[in-house]
């Protein structure tokens, strides 16, 4: 039932207005150096206080205040002096009493001790300048200064920070030195008018004071709660700027509205928090006609965060709850009205149906007393209406209220964020990202409301869902490190924005830990770069920022060969975002590589990147200029090349005016110490920009067998090109009609992957393996030879119970069977006795025939514990030969248990998806190192043509090899022999012999590039811990495959892996 309308409005008390009661009069010091007051000086005493209301000319502003009591103090000086200790004496006062900023303090001083005729003398000291000098025989050019700088002067009412900037532009013409400029000022100075001395002095003023005020603004703001700008701090601000600084009401508010925005301080107008707190209010009273006690104190709680003042809060609930009541009067009335009307129909139908009886005919059959009437179906409740911000802090509230007042078209959106169902929430997050995304131009307002929106709901929001789709389609927004160029500018601008929303995401005070994480992994996944979760939010933008600026720079240098006029028009854009994020050689070094792609595309274009060019010539870095030269050397563009043979010479020959291209070639060469011949070739740069965009590193997938076979192909046909490129000039056109293609893909295969044995052990092993560590070190550490060979027969029944050992277990497990031991002894026959056991661990008879190059001579104990596990015997008196025989023979031993298990037969059915396309690039590859064609043809395994491009490179660099590597190169025949015996089939040979091509590669690479060695040494350490790691030989292939590339493009990065 409805509540009775009170009968009169409700009653507001008035607050209690305490009298207002001055405060005595305070008797002020004498100044340091002022006579003692007499008797009659001293002030009368006070009346007592009356209540009286304060009137307007009471309230002296702080500034005027303080220069009464300069007035008054320095009236009182005997000396007319103001010494360092009185001036102390009058700041502390203008600072505690009067509120003061010390600058503004200085400045009142100084004008009340003009206006005074007092003399300060700290001010004096630091006035003190030197007399000018005598300008009667100064230099012709000082002459031509002054004469061109009289009517700057004159235009912008004398020297100050304008007419200064200008005067330098003319200087510089001039020739001037900086301390003749600095000499001219001061002359110029002592010839200023009085006015215009006046002007510059109060110009002066105000810019120490907007200084002053700058830096107190800047820590107000960065101490804000929350980084909200309430209309109470706002105008704490105000009053601040213009009474305590001493500036214009109008600068200081657009000082504050500048701050506020460079700082990305939110700031809530007084409109915006009243109606905010109008809404609370009405909510509250929907069901009352009065506040309770505890909703009052939560709406002064709300007020407090947006800056409103109690009594405001106390005026917009009594007008509230007069209107509430003013409407429950209306419908009141109404009630009483309708009530009225119903009353008086249902008399008059009564009195029809009674007059209808009696008139008709008696006889006629009356109907039914109950007819029966439709039901009207139950009212059902509308679950889209129902609303939840039980997970709303106060930030999403002023947030929300912000927006709604500065983007009115979000106000359907911002109220969906209501809603108790996620789907609905989901909904009002797609339409936020789309208003900000569907316009032409970014508007930077706009996306930072997004910012504070999406991070606040991607910390609070309860629905996982949604918090997934927040990262997922903001994260979308930003080019992956392997994305092509983006289809316009504004894709772009709207990356950059998406990185502030994501960082503002992971860097928000409420966000959870684990959400944090999980959006830092993706964002890093995504552009290829290291992320700290705990990195504060400007360091983690800057990092992405720069990260998501080098891929863009990348793309859009592979896109400069292809579509010049798109890659112009999308480098502009990216030029004013790097110019923000990168400086010096870092913006340099993008800048070069696009200016060398796109100079080339554009013939007569050129000129719109003159100023590109000259900055680049102007590089502190020699390499830039190098390459610079070889283009000019190569340009078909004479007027391009006459334009940078200018410039070239500016930078390494100033004083030479030769103009055939060899001899600024040779200049350049003699001022920079290097050689436009010894530079890298450029096609290995074009080729590490095609290798960003298609065979981008990480390289995580183990388990989509799909996917790691077209990476593989990715990186073989990459490294095709890189075979072009070492076969020197006469593959560029080759090279030119193939580096735009893309690289093969396999149509989708279900086949499963060759597994090998598991990196770790079953849960169910998991005591088993805590047993198998322990035993382990027992055998191979203990000193006592009976508690080893316990050991060892322990660790043989765990044979049963442990199916694979790690491969460092069994290294450690075949160094101890390989030590040299007493025939005769016990342990040996122990260990003879159990070897068959242990050999059921295939990788234990791998590392035996690793360790068996150790041996310098063929050992008769381990010679007849080899017959014992492989169950043959092998016969040689060479140590070589009977090492190499005991190796293939373990090998080929674990192979026959491989193939047993039927992993064989899957390998094969794995490879043939891929072995068509492998073959192809092989054979192109085999073909640029001048393999013939009958042999080309005749192979068709991938696996037949590596070996024999294996044996034309080992045979290139034998020619020229000594040393060790001389000596390996003779033996490579005998190594390929071993690669095919321990192969049981075609993809473990082929990847066999990827190795041994890798080793060639870096041999090829470091003759080149004798720096490089250490990073090809490396790479090579990451392949073998990674096939050590490596789920099957499929992901080994790709592996390797991503080694050469890397190996390869070691000749553009020049030691960087």
């Amino acid at each position: 039932q409805r509540q009775q309308a009170p009968a009169s409005p409700p009653q507001v008390a008035p607050a209690p207005v305490a009298p207002a009661t001055p405060a005595p009069a305070r008797v002020e010091p004498a100044p340091f150096g002022a006579p003692p007051a007499t008797a009659a000086q001293q002030p009368a005493p006070v009346a007592p206080p009356v209540a009286a209301e304060p009137t307007a000319a009471e309230t002296v502003p702080p500034a005027e205040a303080y220069r009464e009591y300069l007035r008054e103090m320095m009236g009182q000086l005997t000396a007319g002096i103001v010494s360092e200790k009185i001036e102390k004496r009058f700041v502390r006062v203008g600072r505690k009493r009067h509120s003061l900023a010390s600058v503004y303090i200085q400045h009142l001083l100084a004008e009340v001790a003009e206006q005074q005729g007092v003399r300060v003398l700290s001010q004096e000291a630091a006035h003190n300048r030197p007399p000018t000098t005598d300008t009667g025989n100064q230099d012709p050019k000082l002459d031509r200064f002054l004469e061109q700088v009289a009517p700057i002067i004159a235009e912008y009412r004398g020297i100050n920070a304008r007419s200064k900037l200008l005067m330098s532009a003319v200087a510089t013409e001039e020739g001037l030195t900086d301390e003749e400029l600095q000499a001219a000022i001061a002359s110029l100075q002592g010839q200023t008018s009085p006015t215009a001395k006046a002007d510059d002095h109060r110009e002066q003023q105000l810019q120490e004071r907007q200084a002053s005020f700058d830096k107190h603004l800047r820590e107000a703001l960065q101490a804000l709660p929350n980084g909200i700008l309430t209309p109470r701090i706002r105008s704490q601000l105000l009053e601040a700027g213009e009474f305590r600084e001493g500036l214009p009401r109008e600068t200081v508010d657009s000082t504050i509205a500048s701050l506020a925005t460079e700082m990305k301080v939110l700031s809530v107008s007084e409109d915006n928090a009243s109606e905010h707190l109008r809404a609370l209010i009405t909510d509250a009273l929907s069901d009352v006609s009065e506040l309770p006690p505890a909703a009052l104190q939560q709406l002064y709680a709300e007020a407090q965060q947006w800056g409103l003042r109690r009594e405001q809060v106390n005026a917009l609930v009594d007008e509230e709850m007069v209107r509430n009541w003013q409407q429950q009067r209306r419908q009141g009335r109404r009630t009483a009205l309708l009530l009225g009307l119903s009353l008086t129909t249902a008399m008059t139908l009564l009195i029809a149906i009674l007059w209808v009886v009696m008139t008709g005919n008696a006889s006629r059959r009356v109907g039914p007393l109950n007819p029966v009437v439709d039901q009207e179906p139950a009212p059902t409740i509308d679950t889209a209406s129902r609303e939840d911000t039980s997970w709303w802090n106060s930030d999403l509230q002023v947030a929300v209220a912000d927006a709604r007042v500065h983007a009115e078209a979000w106000r359907d959106d911002l109220g969906q964020l209501r809603a108790a169902e996620p789907s609905r929430r989901q909904e009002a997050y797609r339409g936020l990202l789309n208003h900000v995304t569907g316009s032409d131009v970014v508007n930077g307002d706009d996306w930072l409301r997004l910012s504070q929106l999406f991070a606040i709901c991607f910390a609070l929001e309860p629905a996982t869902a949604n918090v997934e789709w927040l990262q997922a389609n903001v994260l979308q927004l930003v080019p992956a490190s392997d994305a092509t160029a983006a289809a316009s500018p504004l894709a772009y601008d709207q990356a950059f924005a998406a990185i502030d929303v994501l960082s503002n995401m992971v860097t928000y005070s409420a966000t959870p830990a684990a959400r944090a994480e999980q959006l830092t992994r993706a964002m890093a996944a995504h552009l290829a770069v290291n992320i700290d979760a705990t990195l504060p939010r400007a360091e983690m933008q800057n990092l992405c920022s720069v990260a998501c600026l080098r891929q863009a720079y990348q793309a859009i240098t592979v896109l400069a060969t292809t579509q010049a006029n798109t890659a112009v028009a999308l480098h502009a854009t990216l030029a004013t975002h790097a110019a923000a994020l990168l400086s010096g050689s870092a913006l340099i070094d993008l800048e070069a590589d696009f200016l060398l792609a796109i100079l080339p595309e554009l013939q007569d274009g050129w000129r719109q990147f003159e100023s590109l060019i000259d900055r680049c010539v102007a590089e502190a870095d020699p390499v830039v200029v190098l390459r610079l030269t070889k283009f000019y050397e190569q340009t078909a563009s004479w007027e391009l090349q006459a334009y940078l043979g200018v410039r070239l010479l500016e930078r390494a020959a100033p004083n030479q005016q030769i103009r055939d291209v060899a001899s600024v070639v040779r200049e350049v060469n003699r001022a920079f110490g290097g050689k436009t011949e010894n530079l890298p070739d450029p096609r290995w740069s074009e080729l590490a920009l095609q290798a960003t965009r298609v065979a981008a590193p990480p390289l995580a997938d183990q388990a989509n067998l799909h996917r790691v076979l077209n990476q593989a192909l990715a990186r073989a046909h990459l490294n095709t090109l890189a075979v072009m490129i070492s076969r020197g000039s006469a593959t560029d056109g080759l090279f030119r009609s193939r580096v735009g293609e893309e690289p093969p893909r396999l149509a989708a295969s279900n086949t499963p992957p060759l597994r090998r044995w598991p990196t770790k052990a079953p849960q169910g092993e998991a005591n088993a393996l805590r047993q198998l560590r322990a035993t382990l070190k027992l055998v191979t550490e203990s000193r006592f030879g009976k508690q080893r060979t316990d050991a060892l027969e322990n660790l043989a029944e765990l044979t049963d119970e442990i199916e694979y050992i790690s491969r460092p277990q069994a290294t450690i497990l075949a160094k101890y069977l390989v030590r040299p031991r007493d025939r005769n002894s016990d342990e040996h026959g122990i260990i003879l006795t159990h070897i068959k056991e242990l050999g059921r661990w295939q990788r234990v008879q791998i590392a035996l025939s690793e360790q068996l190059y150790n041996l310098k001579a063929p050992d008769p104990q381990i010679h007849e514990m080899l017959e014992m596990l492989a169950g043959q015997q092998t016969r040689h008196d060479d140590v070589k030969k009977w090492q190499e025989g005991w190796r293939i023979a373990l090998l080929e031993n674990v192979l026959d248990v491989l193939t047993a298990d039927g992993n064989g037969s899957n390998a094969g059915k794995s490879y043939d998806s891929c072995r068509d396309q492998l073959t192809v690039l092989y054979r192109q590859q085999a073909s640029l190192l001048k393999i013939p064609d009958e042999v080309l043809n005749a192979a068709k395994e991938p696996a037949a043509l590596l070996r024999r491009m294996i044996a034309v490179l080992g045979a290139e660099l034998l020619a020229q090899a000594d040393g060790d590597q001389a000596e390996w190169l003779r033996q490579l025949d005998h190594v390929l022999t071993v690669d095919e015996y321990v192969s049981d089939n075609q993809i473990e040979q082929f990847v066999a012999l990827q190795r041994t091509w890798l080793q060639l590669v870096q041999m090829y690479v470091t003759r080149k590039l004798p720096d490089t060695a250490q990073a090809a040494d490396q790479l090579a350490s990451e392949l073998a811990a990674k096939d050590r790691a490596a789920a099957d030989l499929f992901v080994q292939l790709r592996d390797g495959e991503e080694a050469i590339l890397r190996s390869w493009l070691l000749m553009e990065s020049g030691g960087s892996p």
